[in-house]
């Protein structure tokens, strides 16, 4: 089914434009604290590139994660993806909506790995805002996603988030409050936005629970010494952990 949302006369928001060499040299900078912080999650296989096994790595720190995938023939990371707090946002919706920003570098960038680990975290039952400002390959993701969950138009007022609809004025849409927001597995737009209403909140299992256990779950167990003589990854690293082992640790 799908949950696409338009806006009238196409309009688009975008002035986010990421300077290649900037981003390779975030990147490195990244890599060390990767490999020396963060928990081994599995791996990614892409075809285009040839079925190399990409090791992935998690990491949580104030409830948010942060996701980076590595590329351990070239010695560096392919990229990132973080799934960040908003600020400032109502503490009944702050467990359920987080903001993702990913970062990939030119040579993997539309080949789905941000796309990948959105859906992982929607399946969780997570639900996902958009930035005030998007690439263009950013814009294209979001309204993929659309196709899969539903994708809403929202204006961020305050604490709070309202709904303005799926299809709205392109006045409007370049508002730097309009946002985008995906709702995850199990929510509507409305179920989500009654959270902040004047009515009592029921107590709900909190989505980032759910991310966590789920992305735990969708990764498939593998032999971590297979996994090491495989990436090169050194034992210090430690086992894998799974997401919901982290978040226990980290609510602890």
């Amino acid at each position: 089914m799908s949950h696409m949302l338009t806006t009238r006369d196409d309009a688009v928001r975008i002035d986010v434009d990421h300077i290649d060499e900037r981003l390779d040299a975030e990147l490195d900078a990244l890599y060390p604290a990767c490999l020396r912080d963060a928990a081994v999650d599995g791996t990614i296989f892409l075809p285009k590139l040839g079925n190399i096994p990409l090791p992935r790595y998690r990491r949580t720190a104030n409830k948010e994660t942060f996701i980076y995938i590595e590329d351990p023939e070239r010695r560096w990371l392919a990229g990132t993806t973080s799934f960040n707090r908003v600020v400032g946002l109502d503490r009944r919706l702050d467990q359920h909506v987080r903001l993702p920003h990913s970062r990939y570098r030119e040579a993997y960038q539309r080949m789905g790995l941000a796309k990948r680990i959105y859906l992982e975290a929607l399946d969780a039952g997570l639900c996902l805002l958009s930035s005030a400002r998007q690439s263009p390959g950013a814009l294209q993701l979001w309204r993929s996603l659309g196709q899969h969950y539903p994708l809403h138009h929202v204006q961020l007022q305050g604490k709070r988030l309202m709904d303005l609809g799926r299809s709205i004025e392109r006045r409007q849409f370049e508002d730097l409050h309009t946002r985008m927001l995906l709702c995850g597995a199990g929510w509507s737009v409305e179920r989500l936005l009654s959270l902040t209403s004047h009515a009592p909140a029921r107590r709900r299992e909190g989505s980032e629970r759910q991310f966590a256990a789920g992305l735990g779950l969708k990764q498939q167990r593998f032999d971590m010494q297979s996994c090491r003589r495989a990436t090169g990854i050194h034992p210090r690293h430690g086992r894998a952990h799974t997401m919901a082992e982290q978040m226990t640790a980290h609510r602890r």
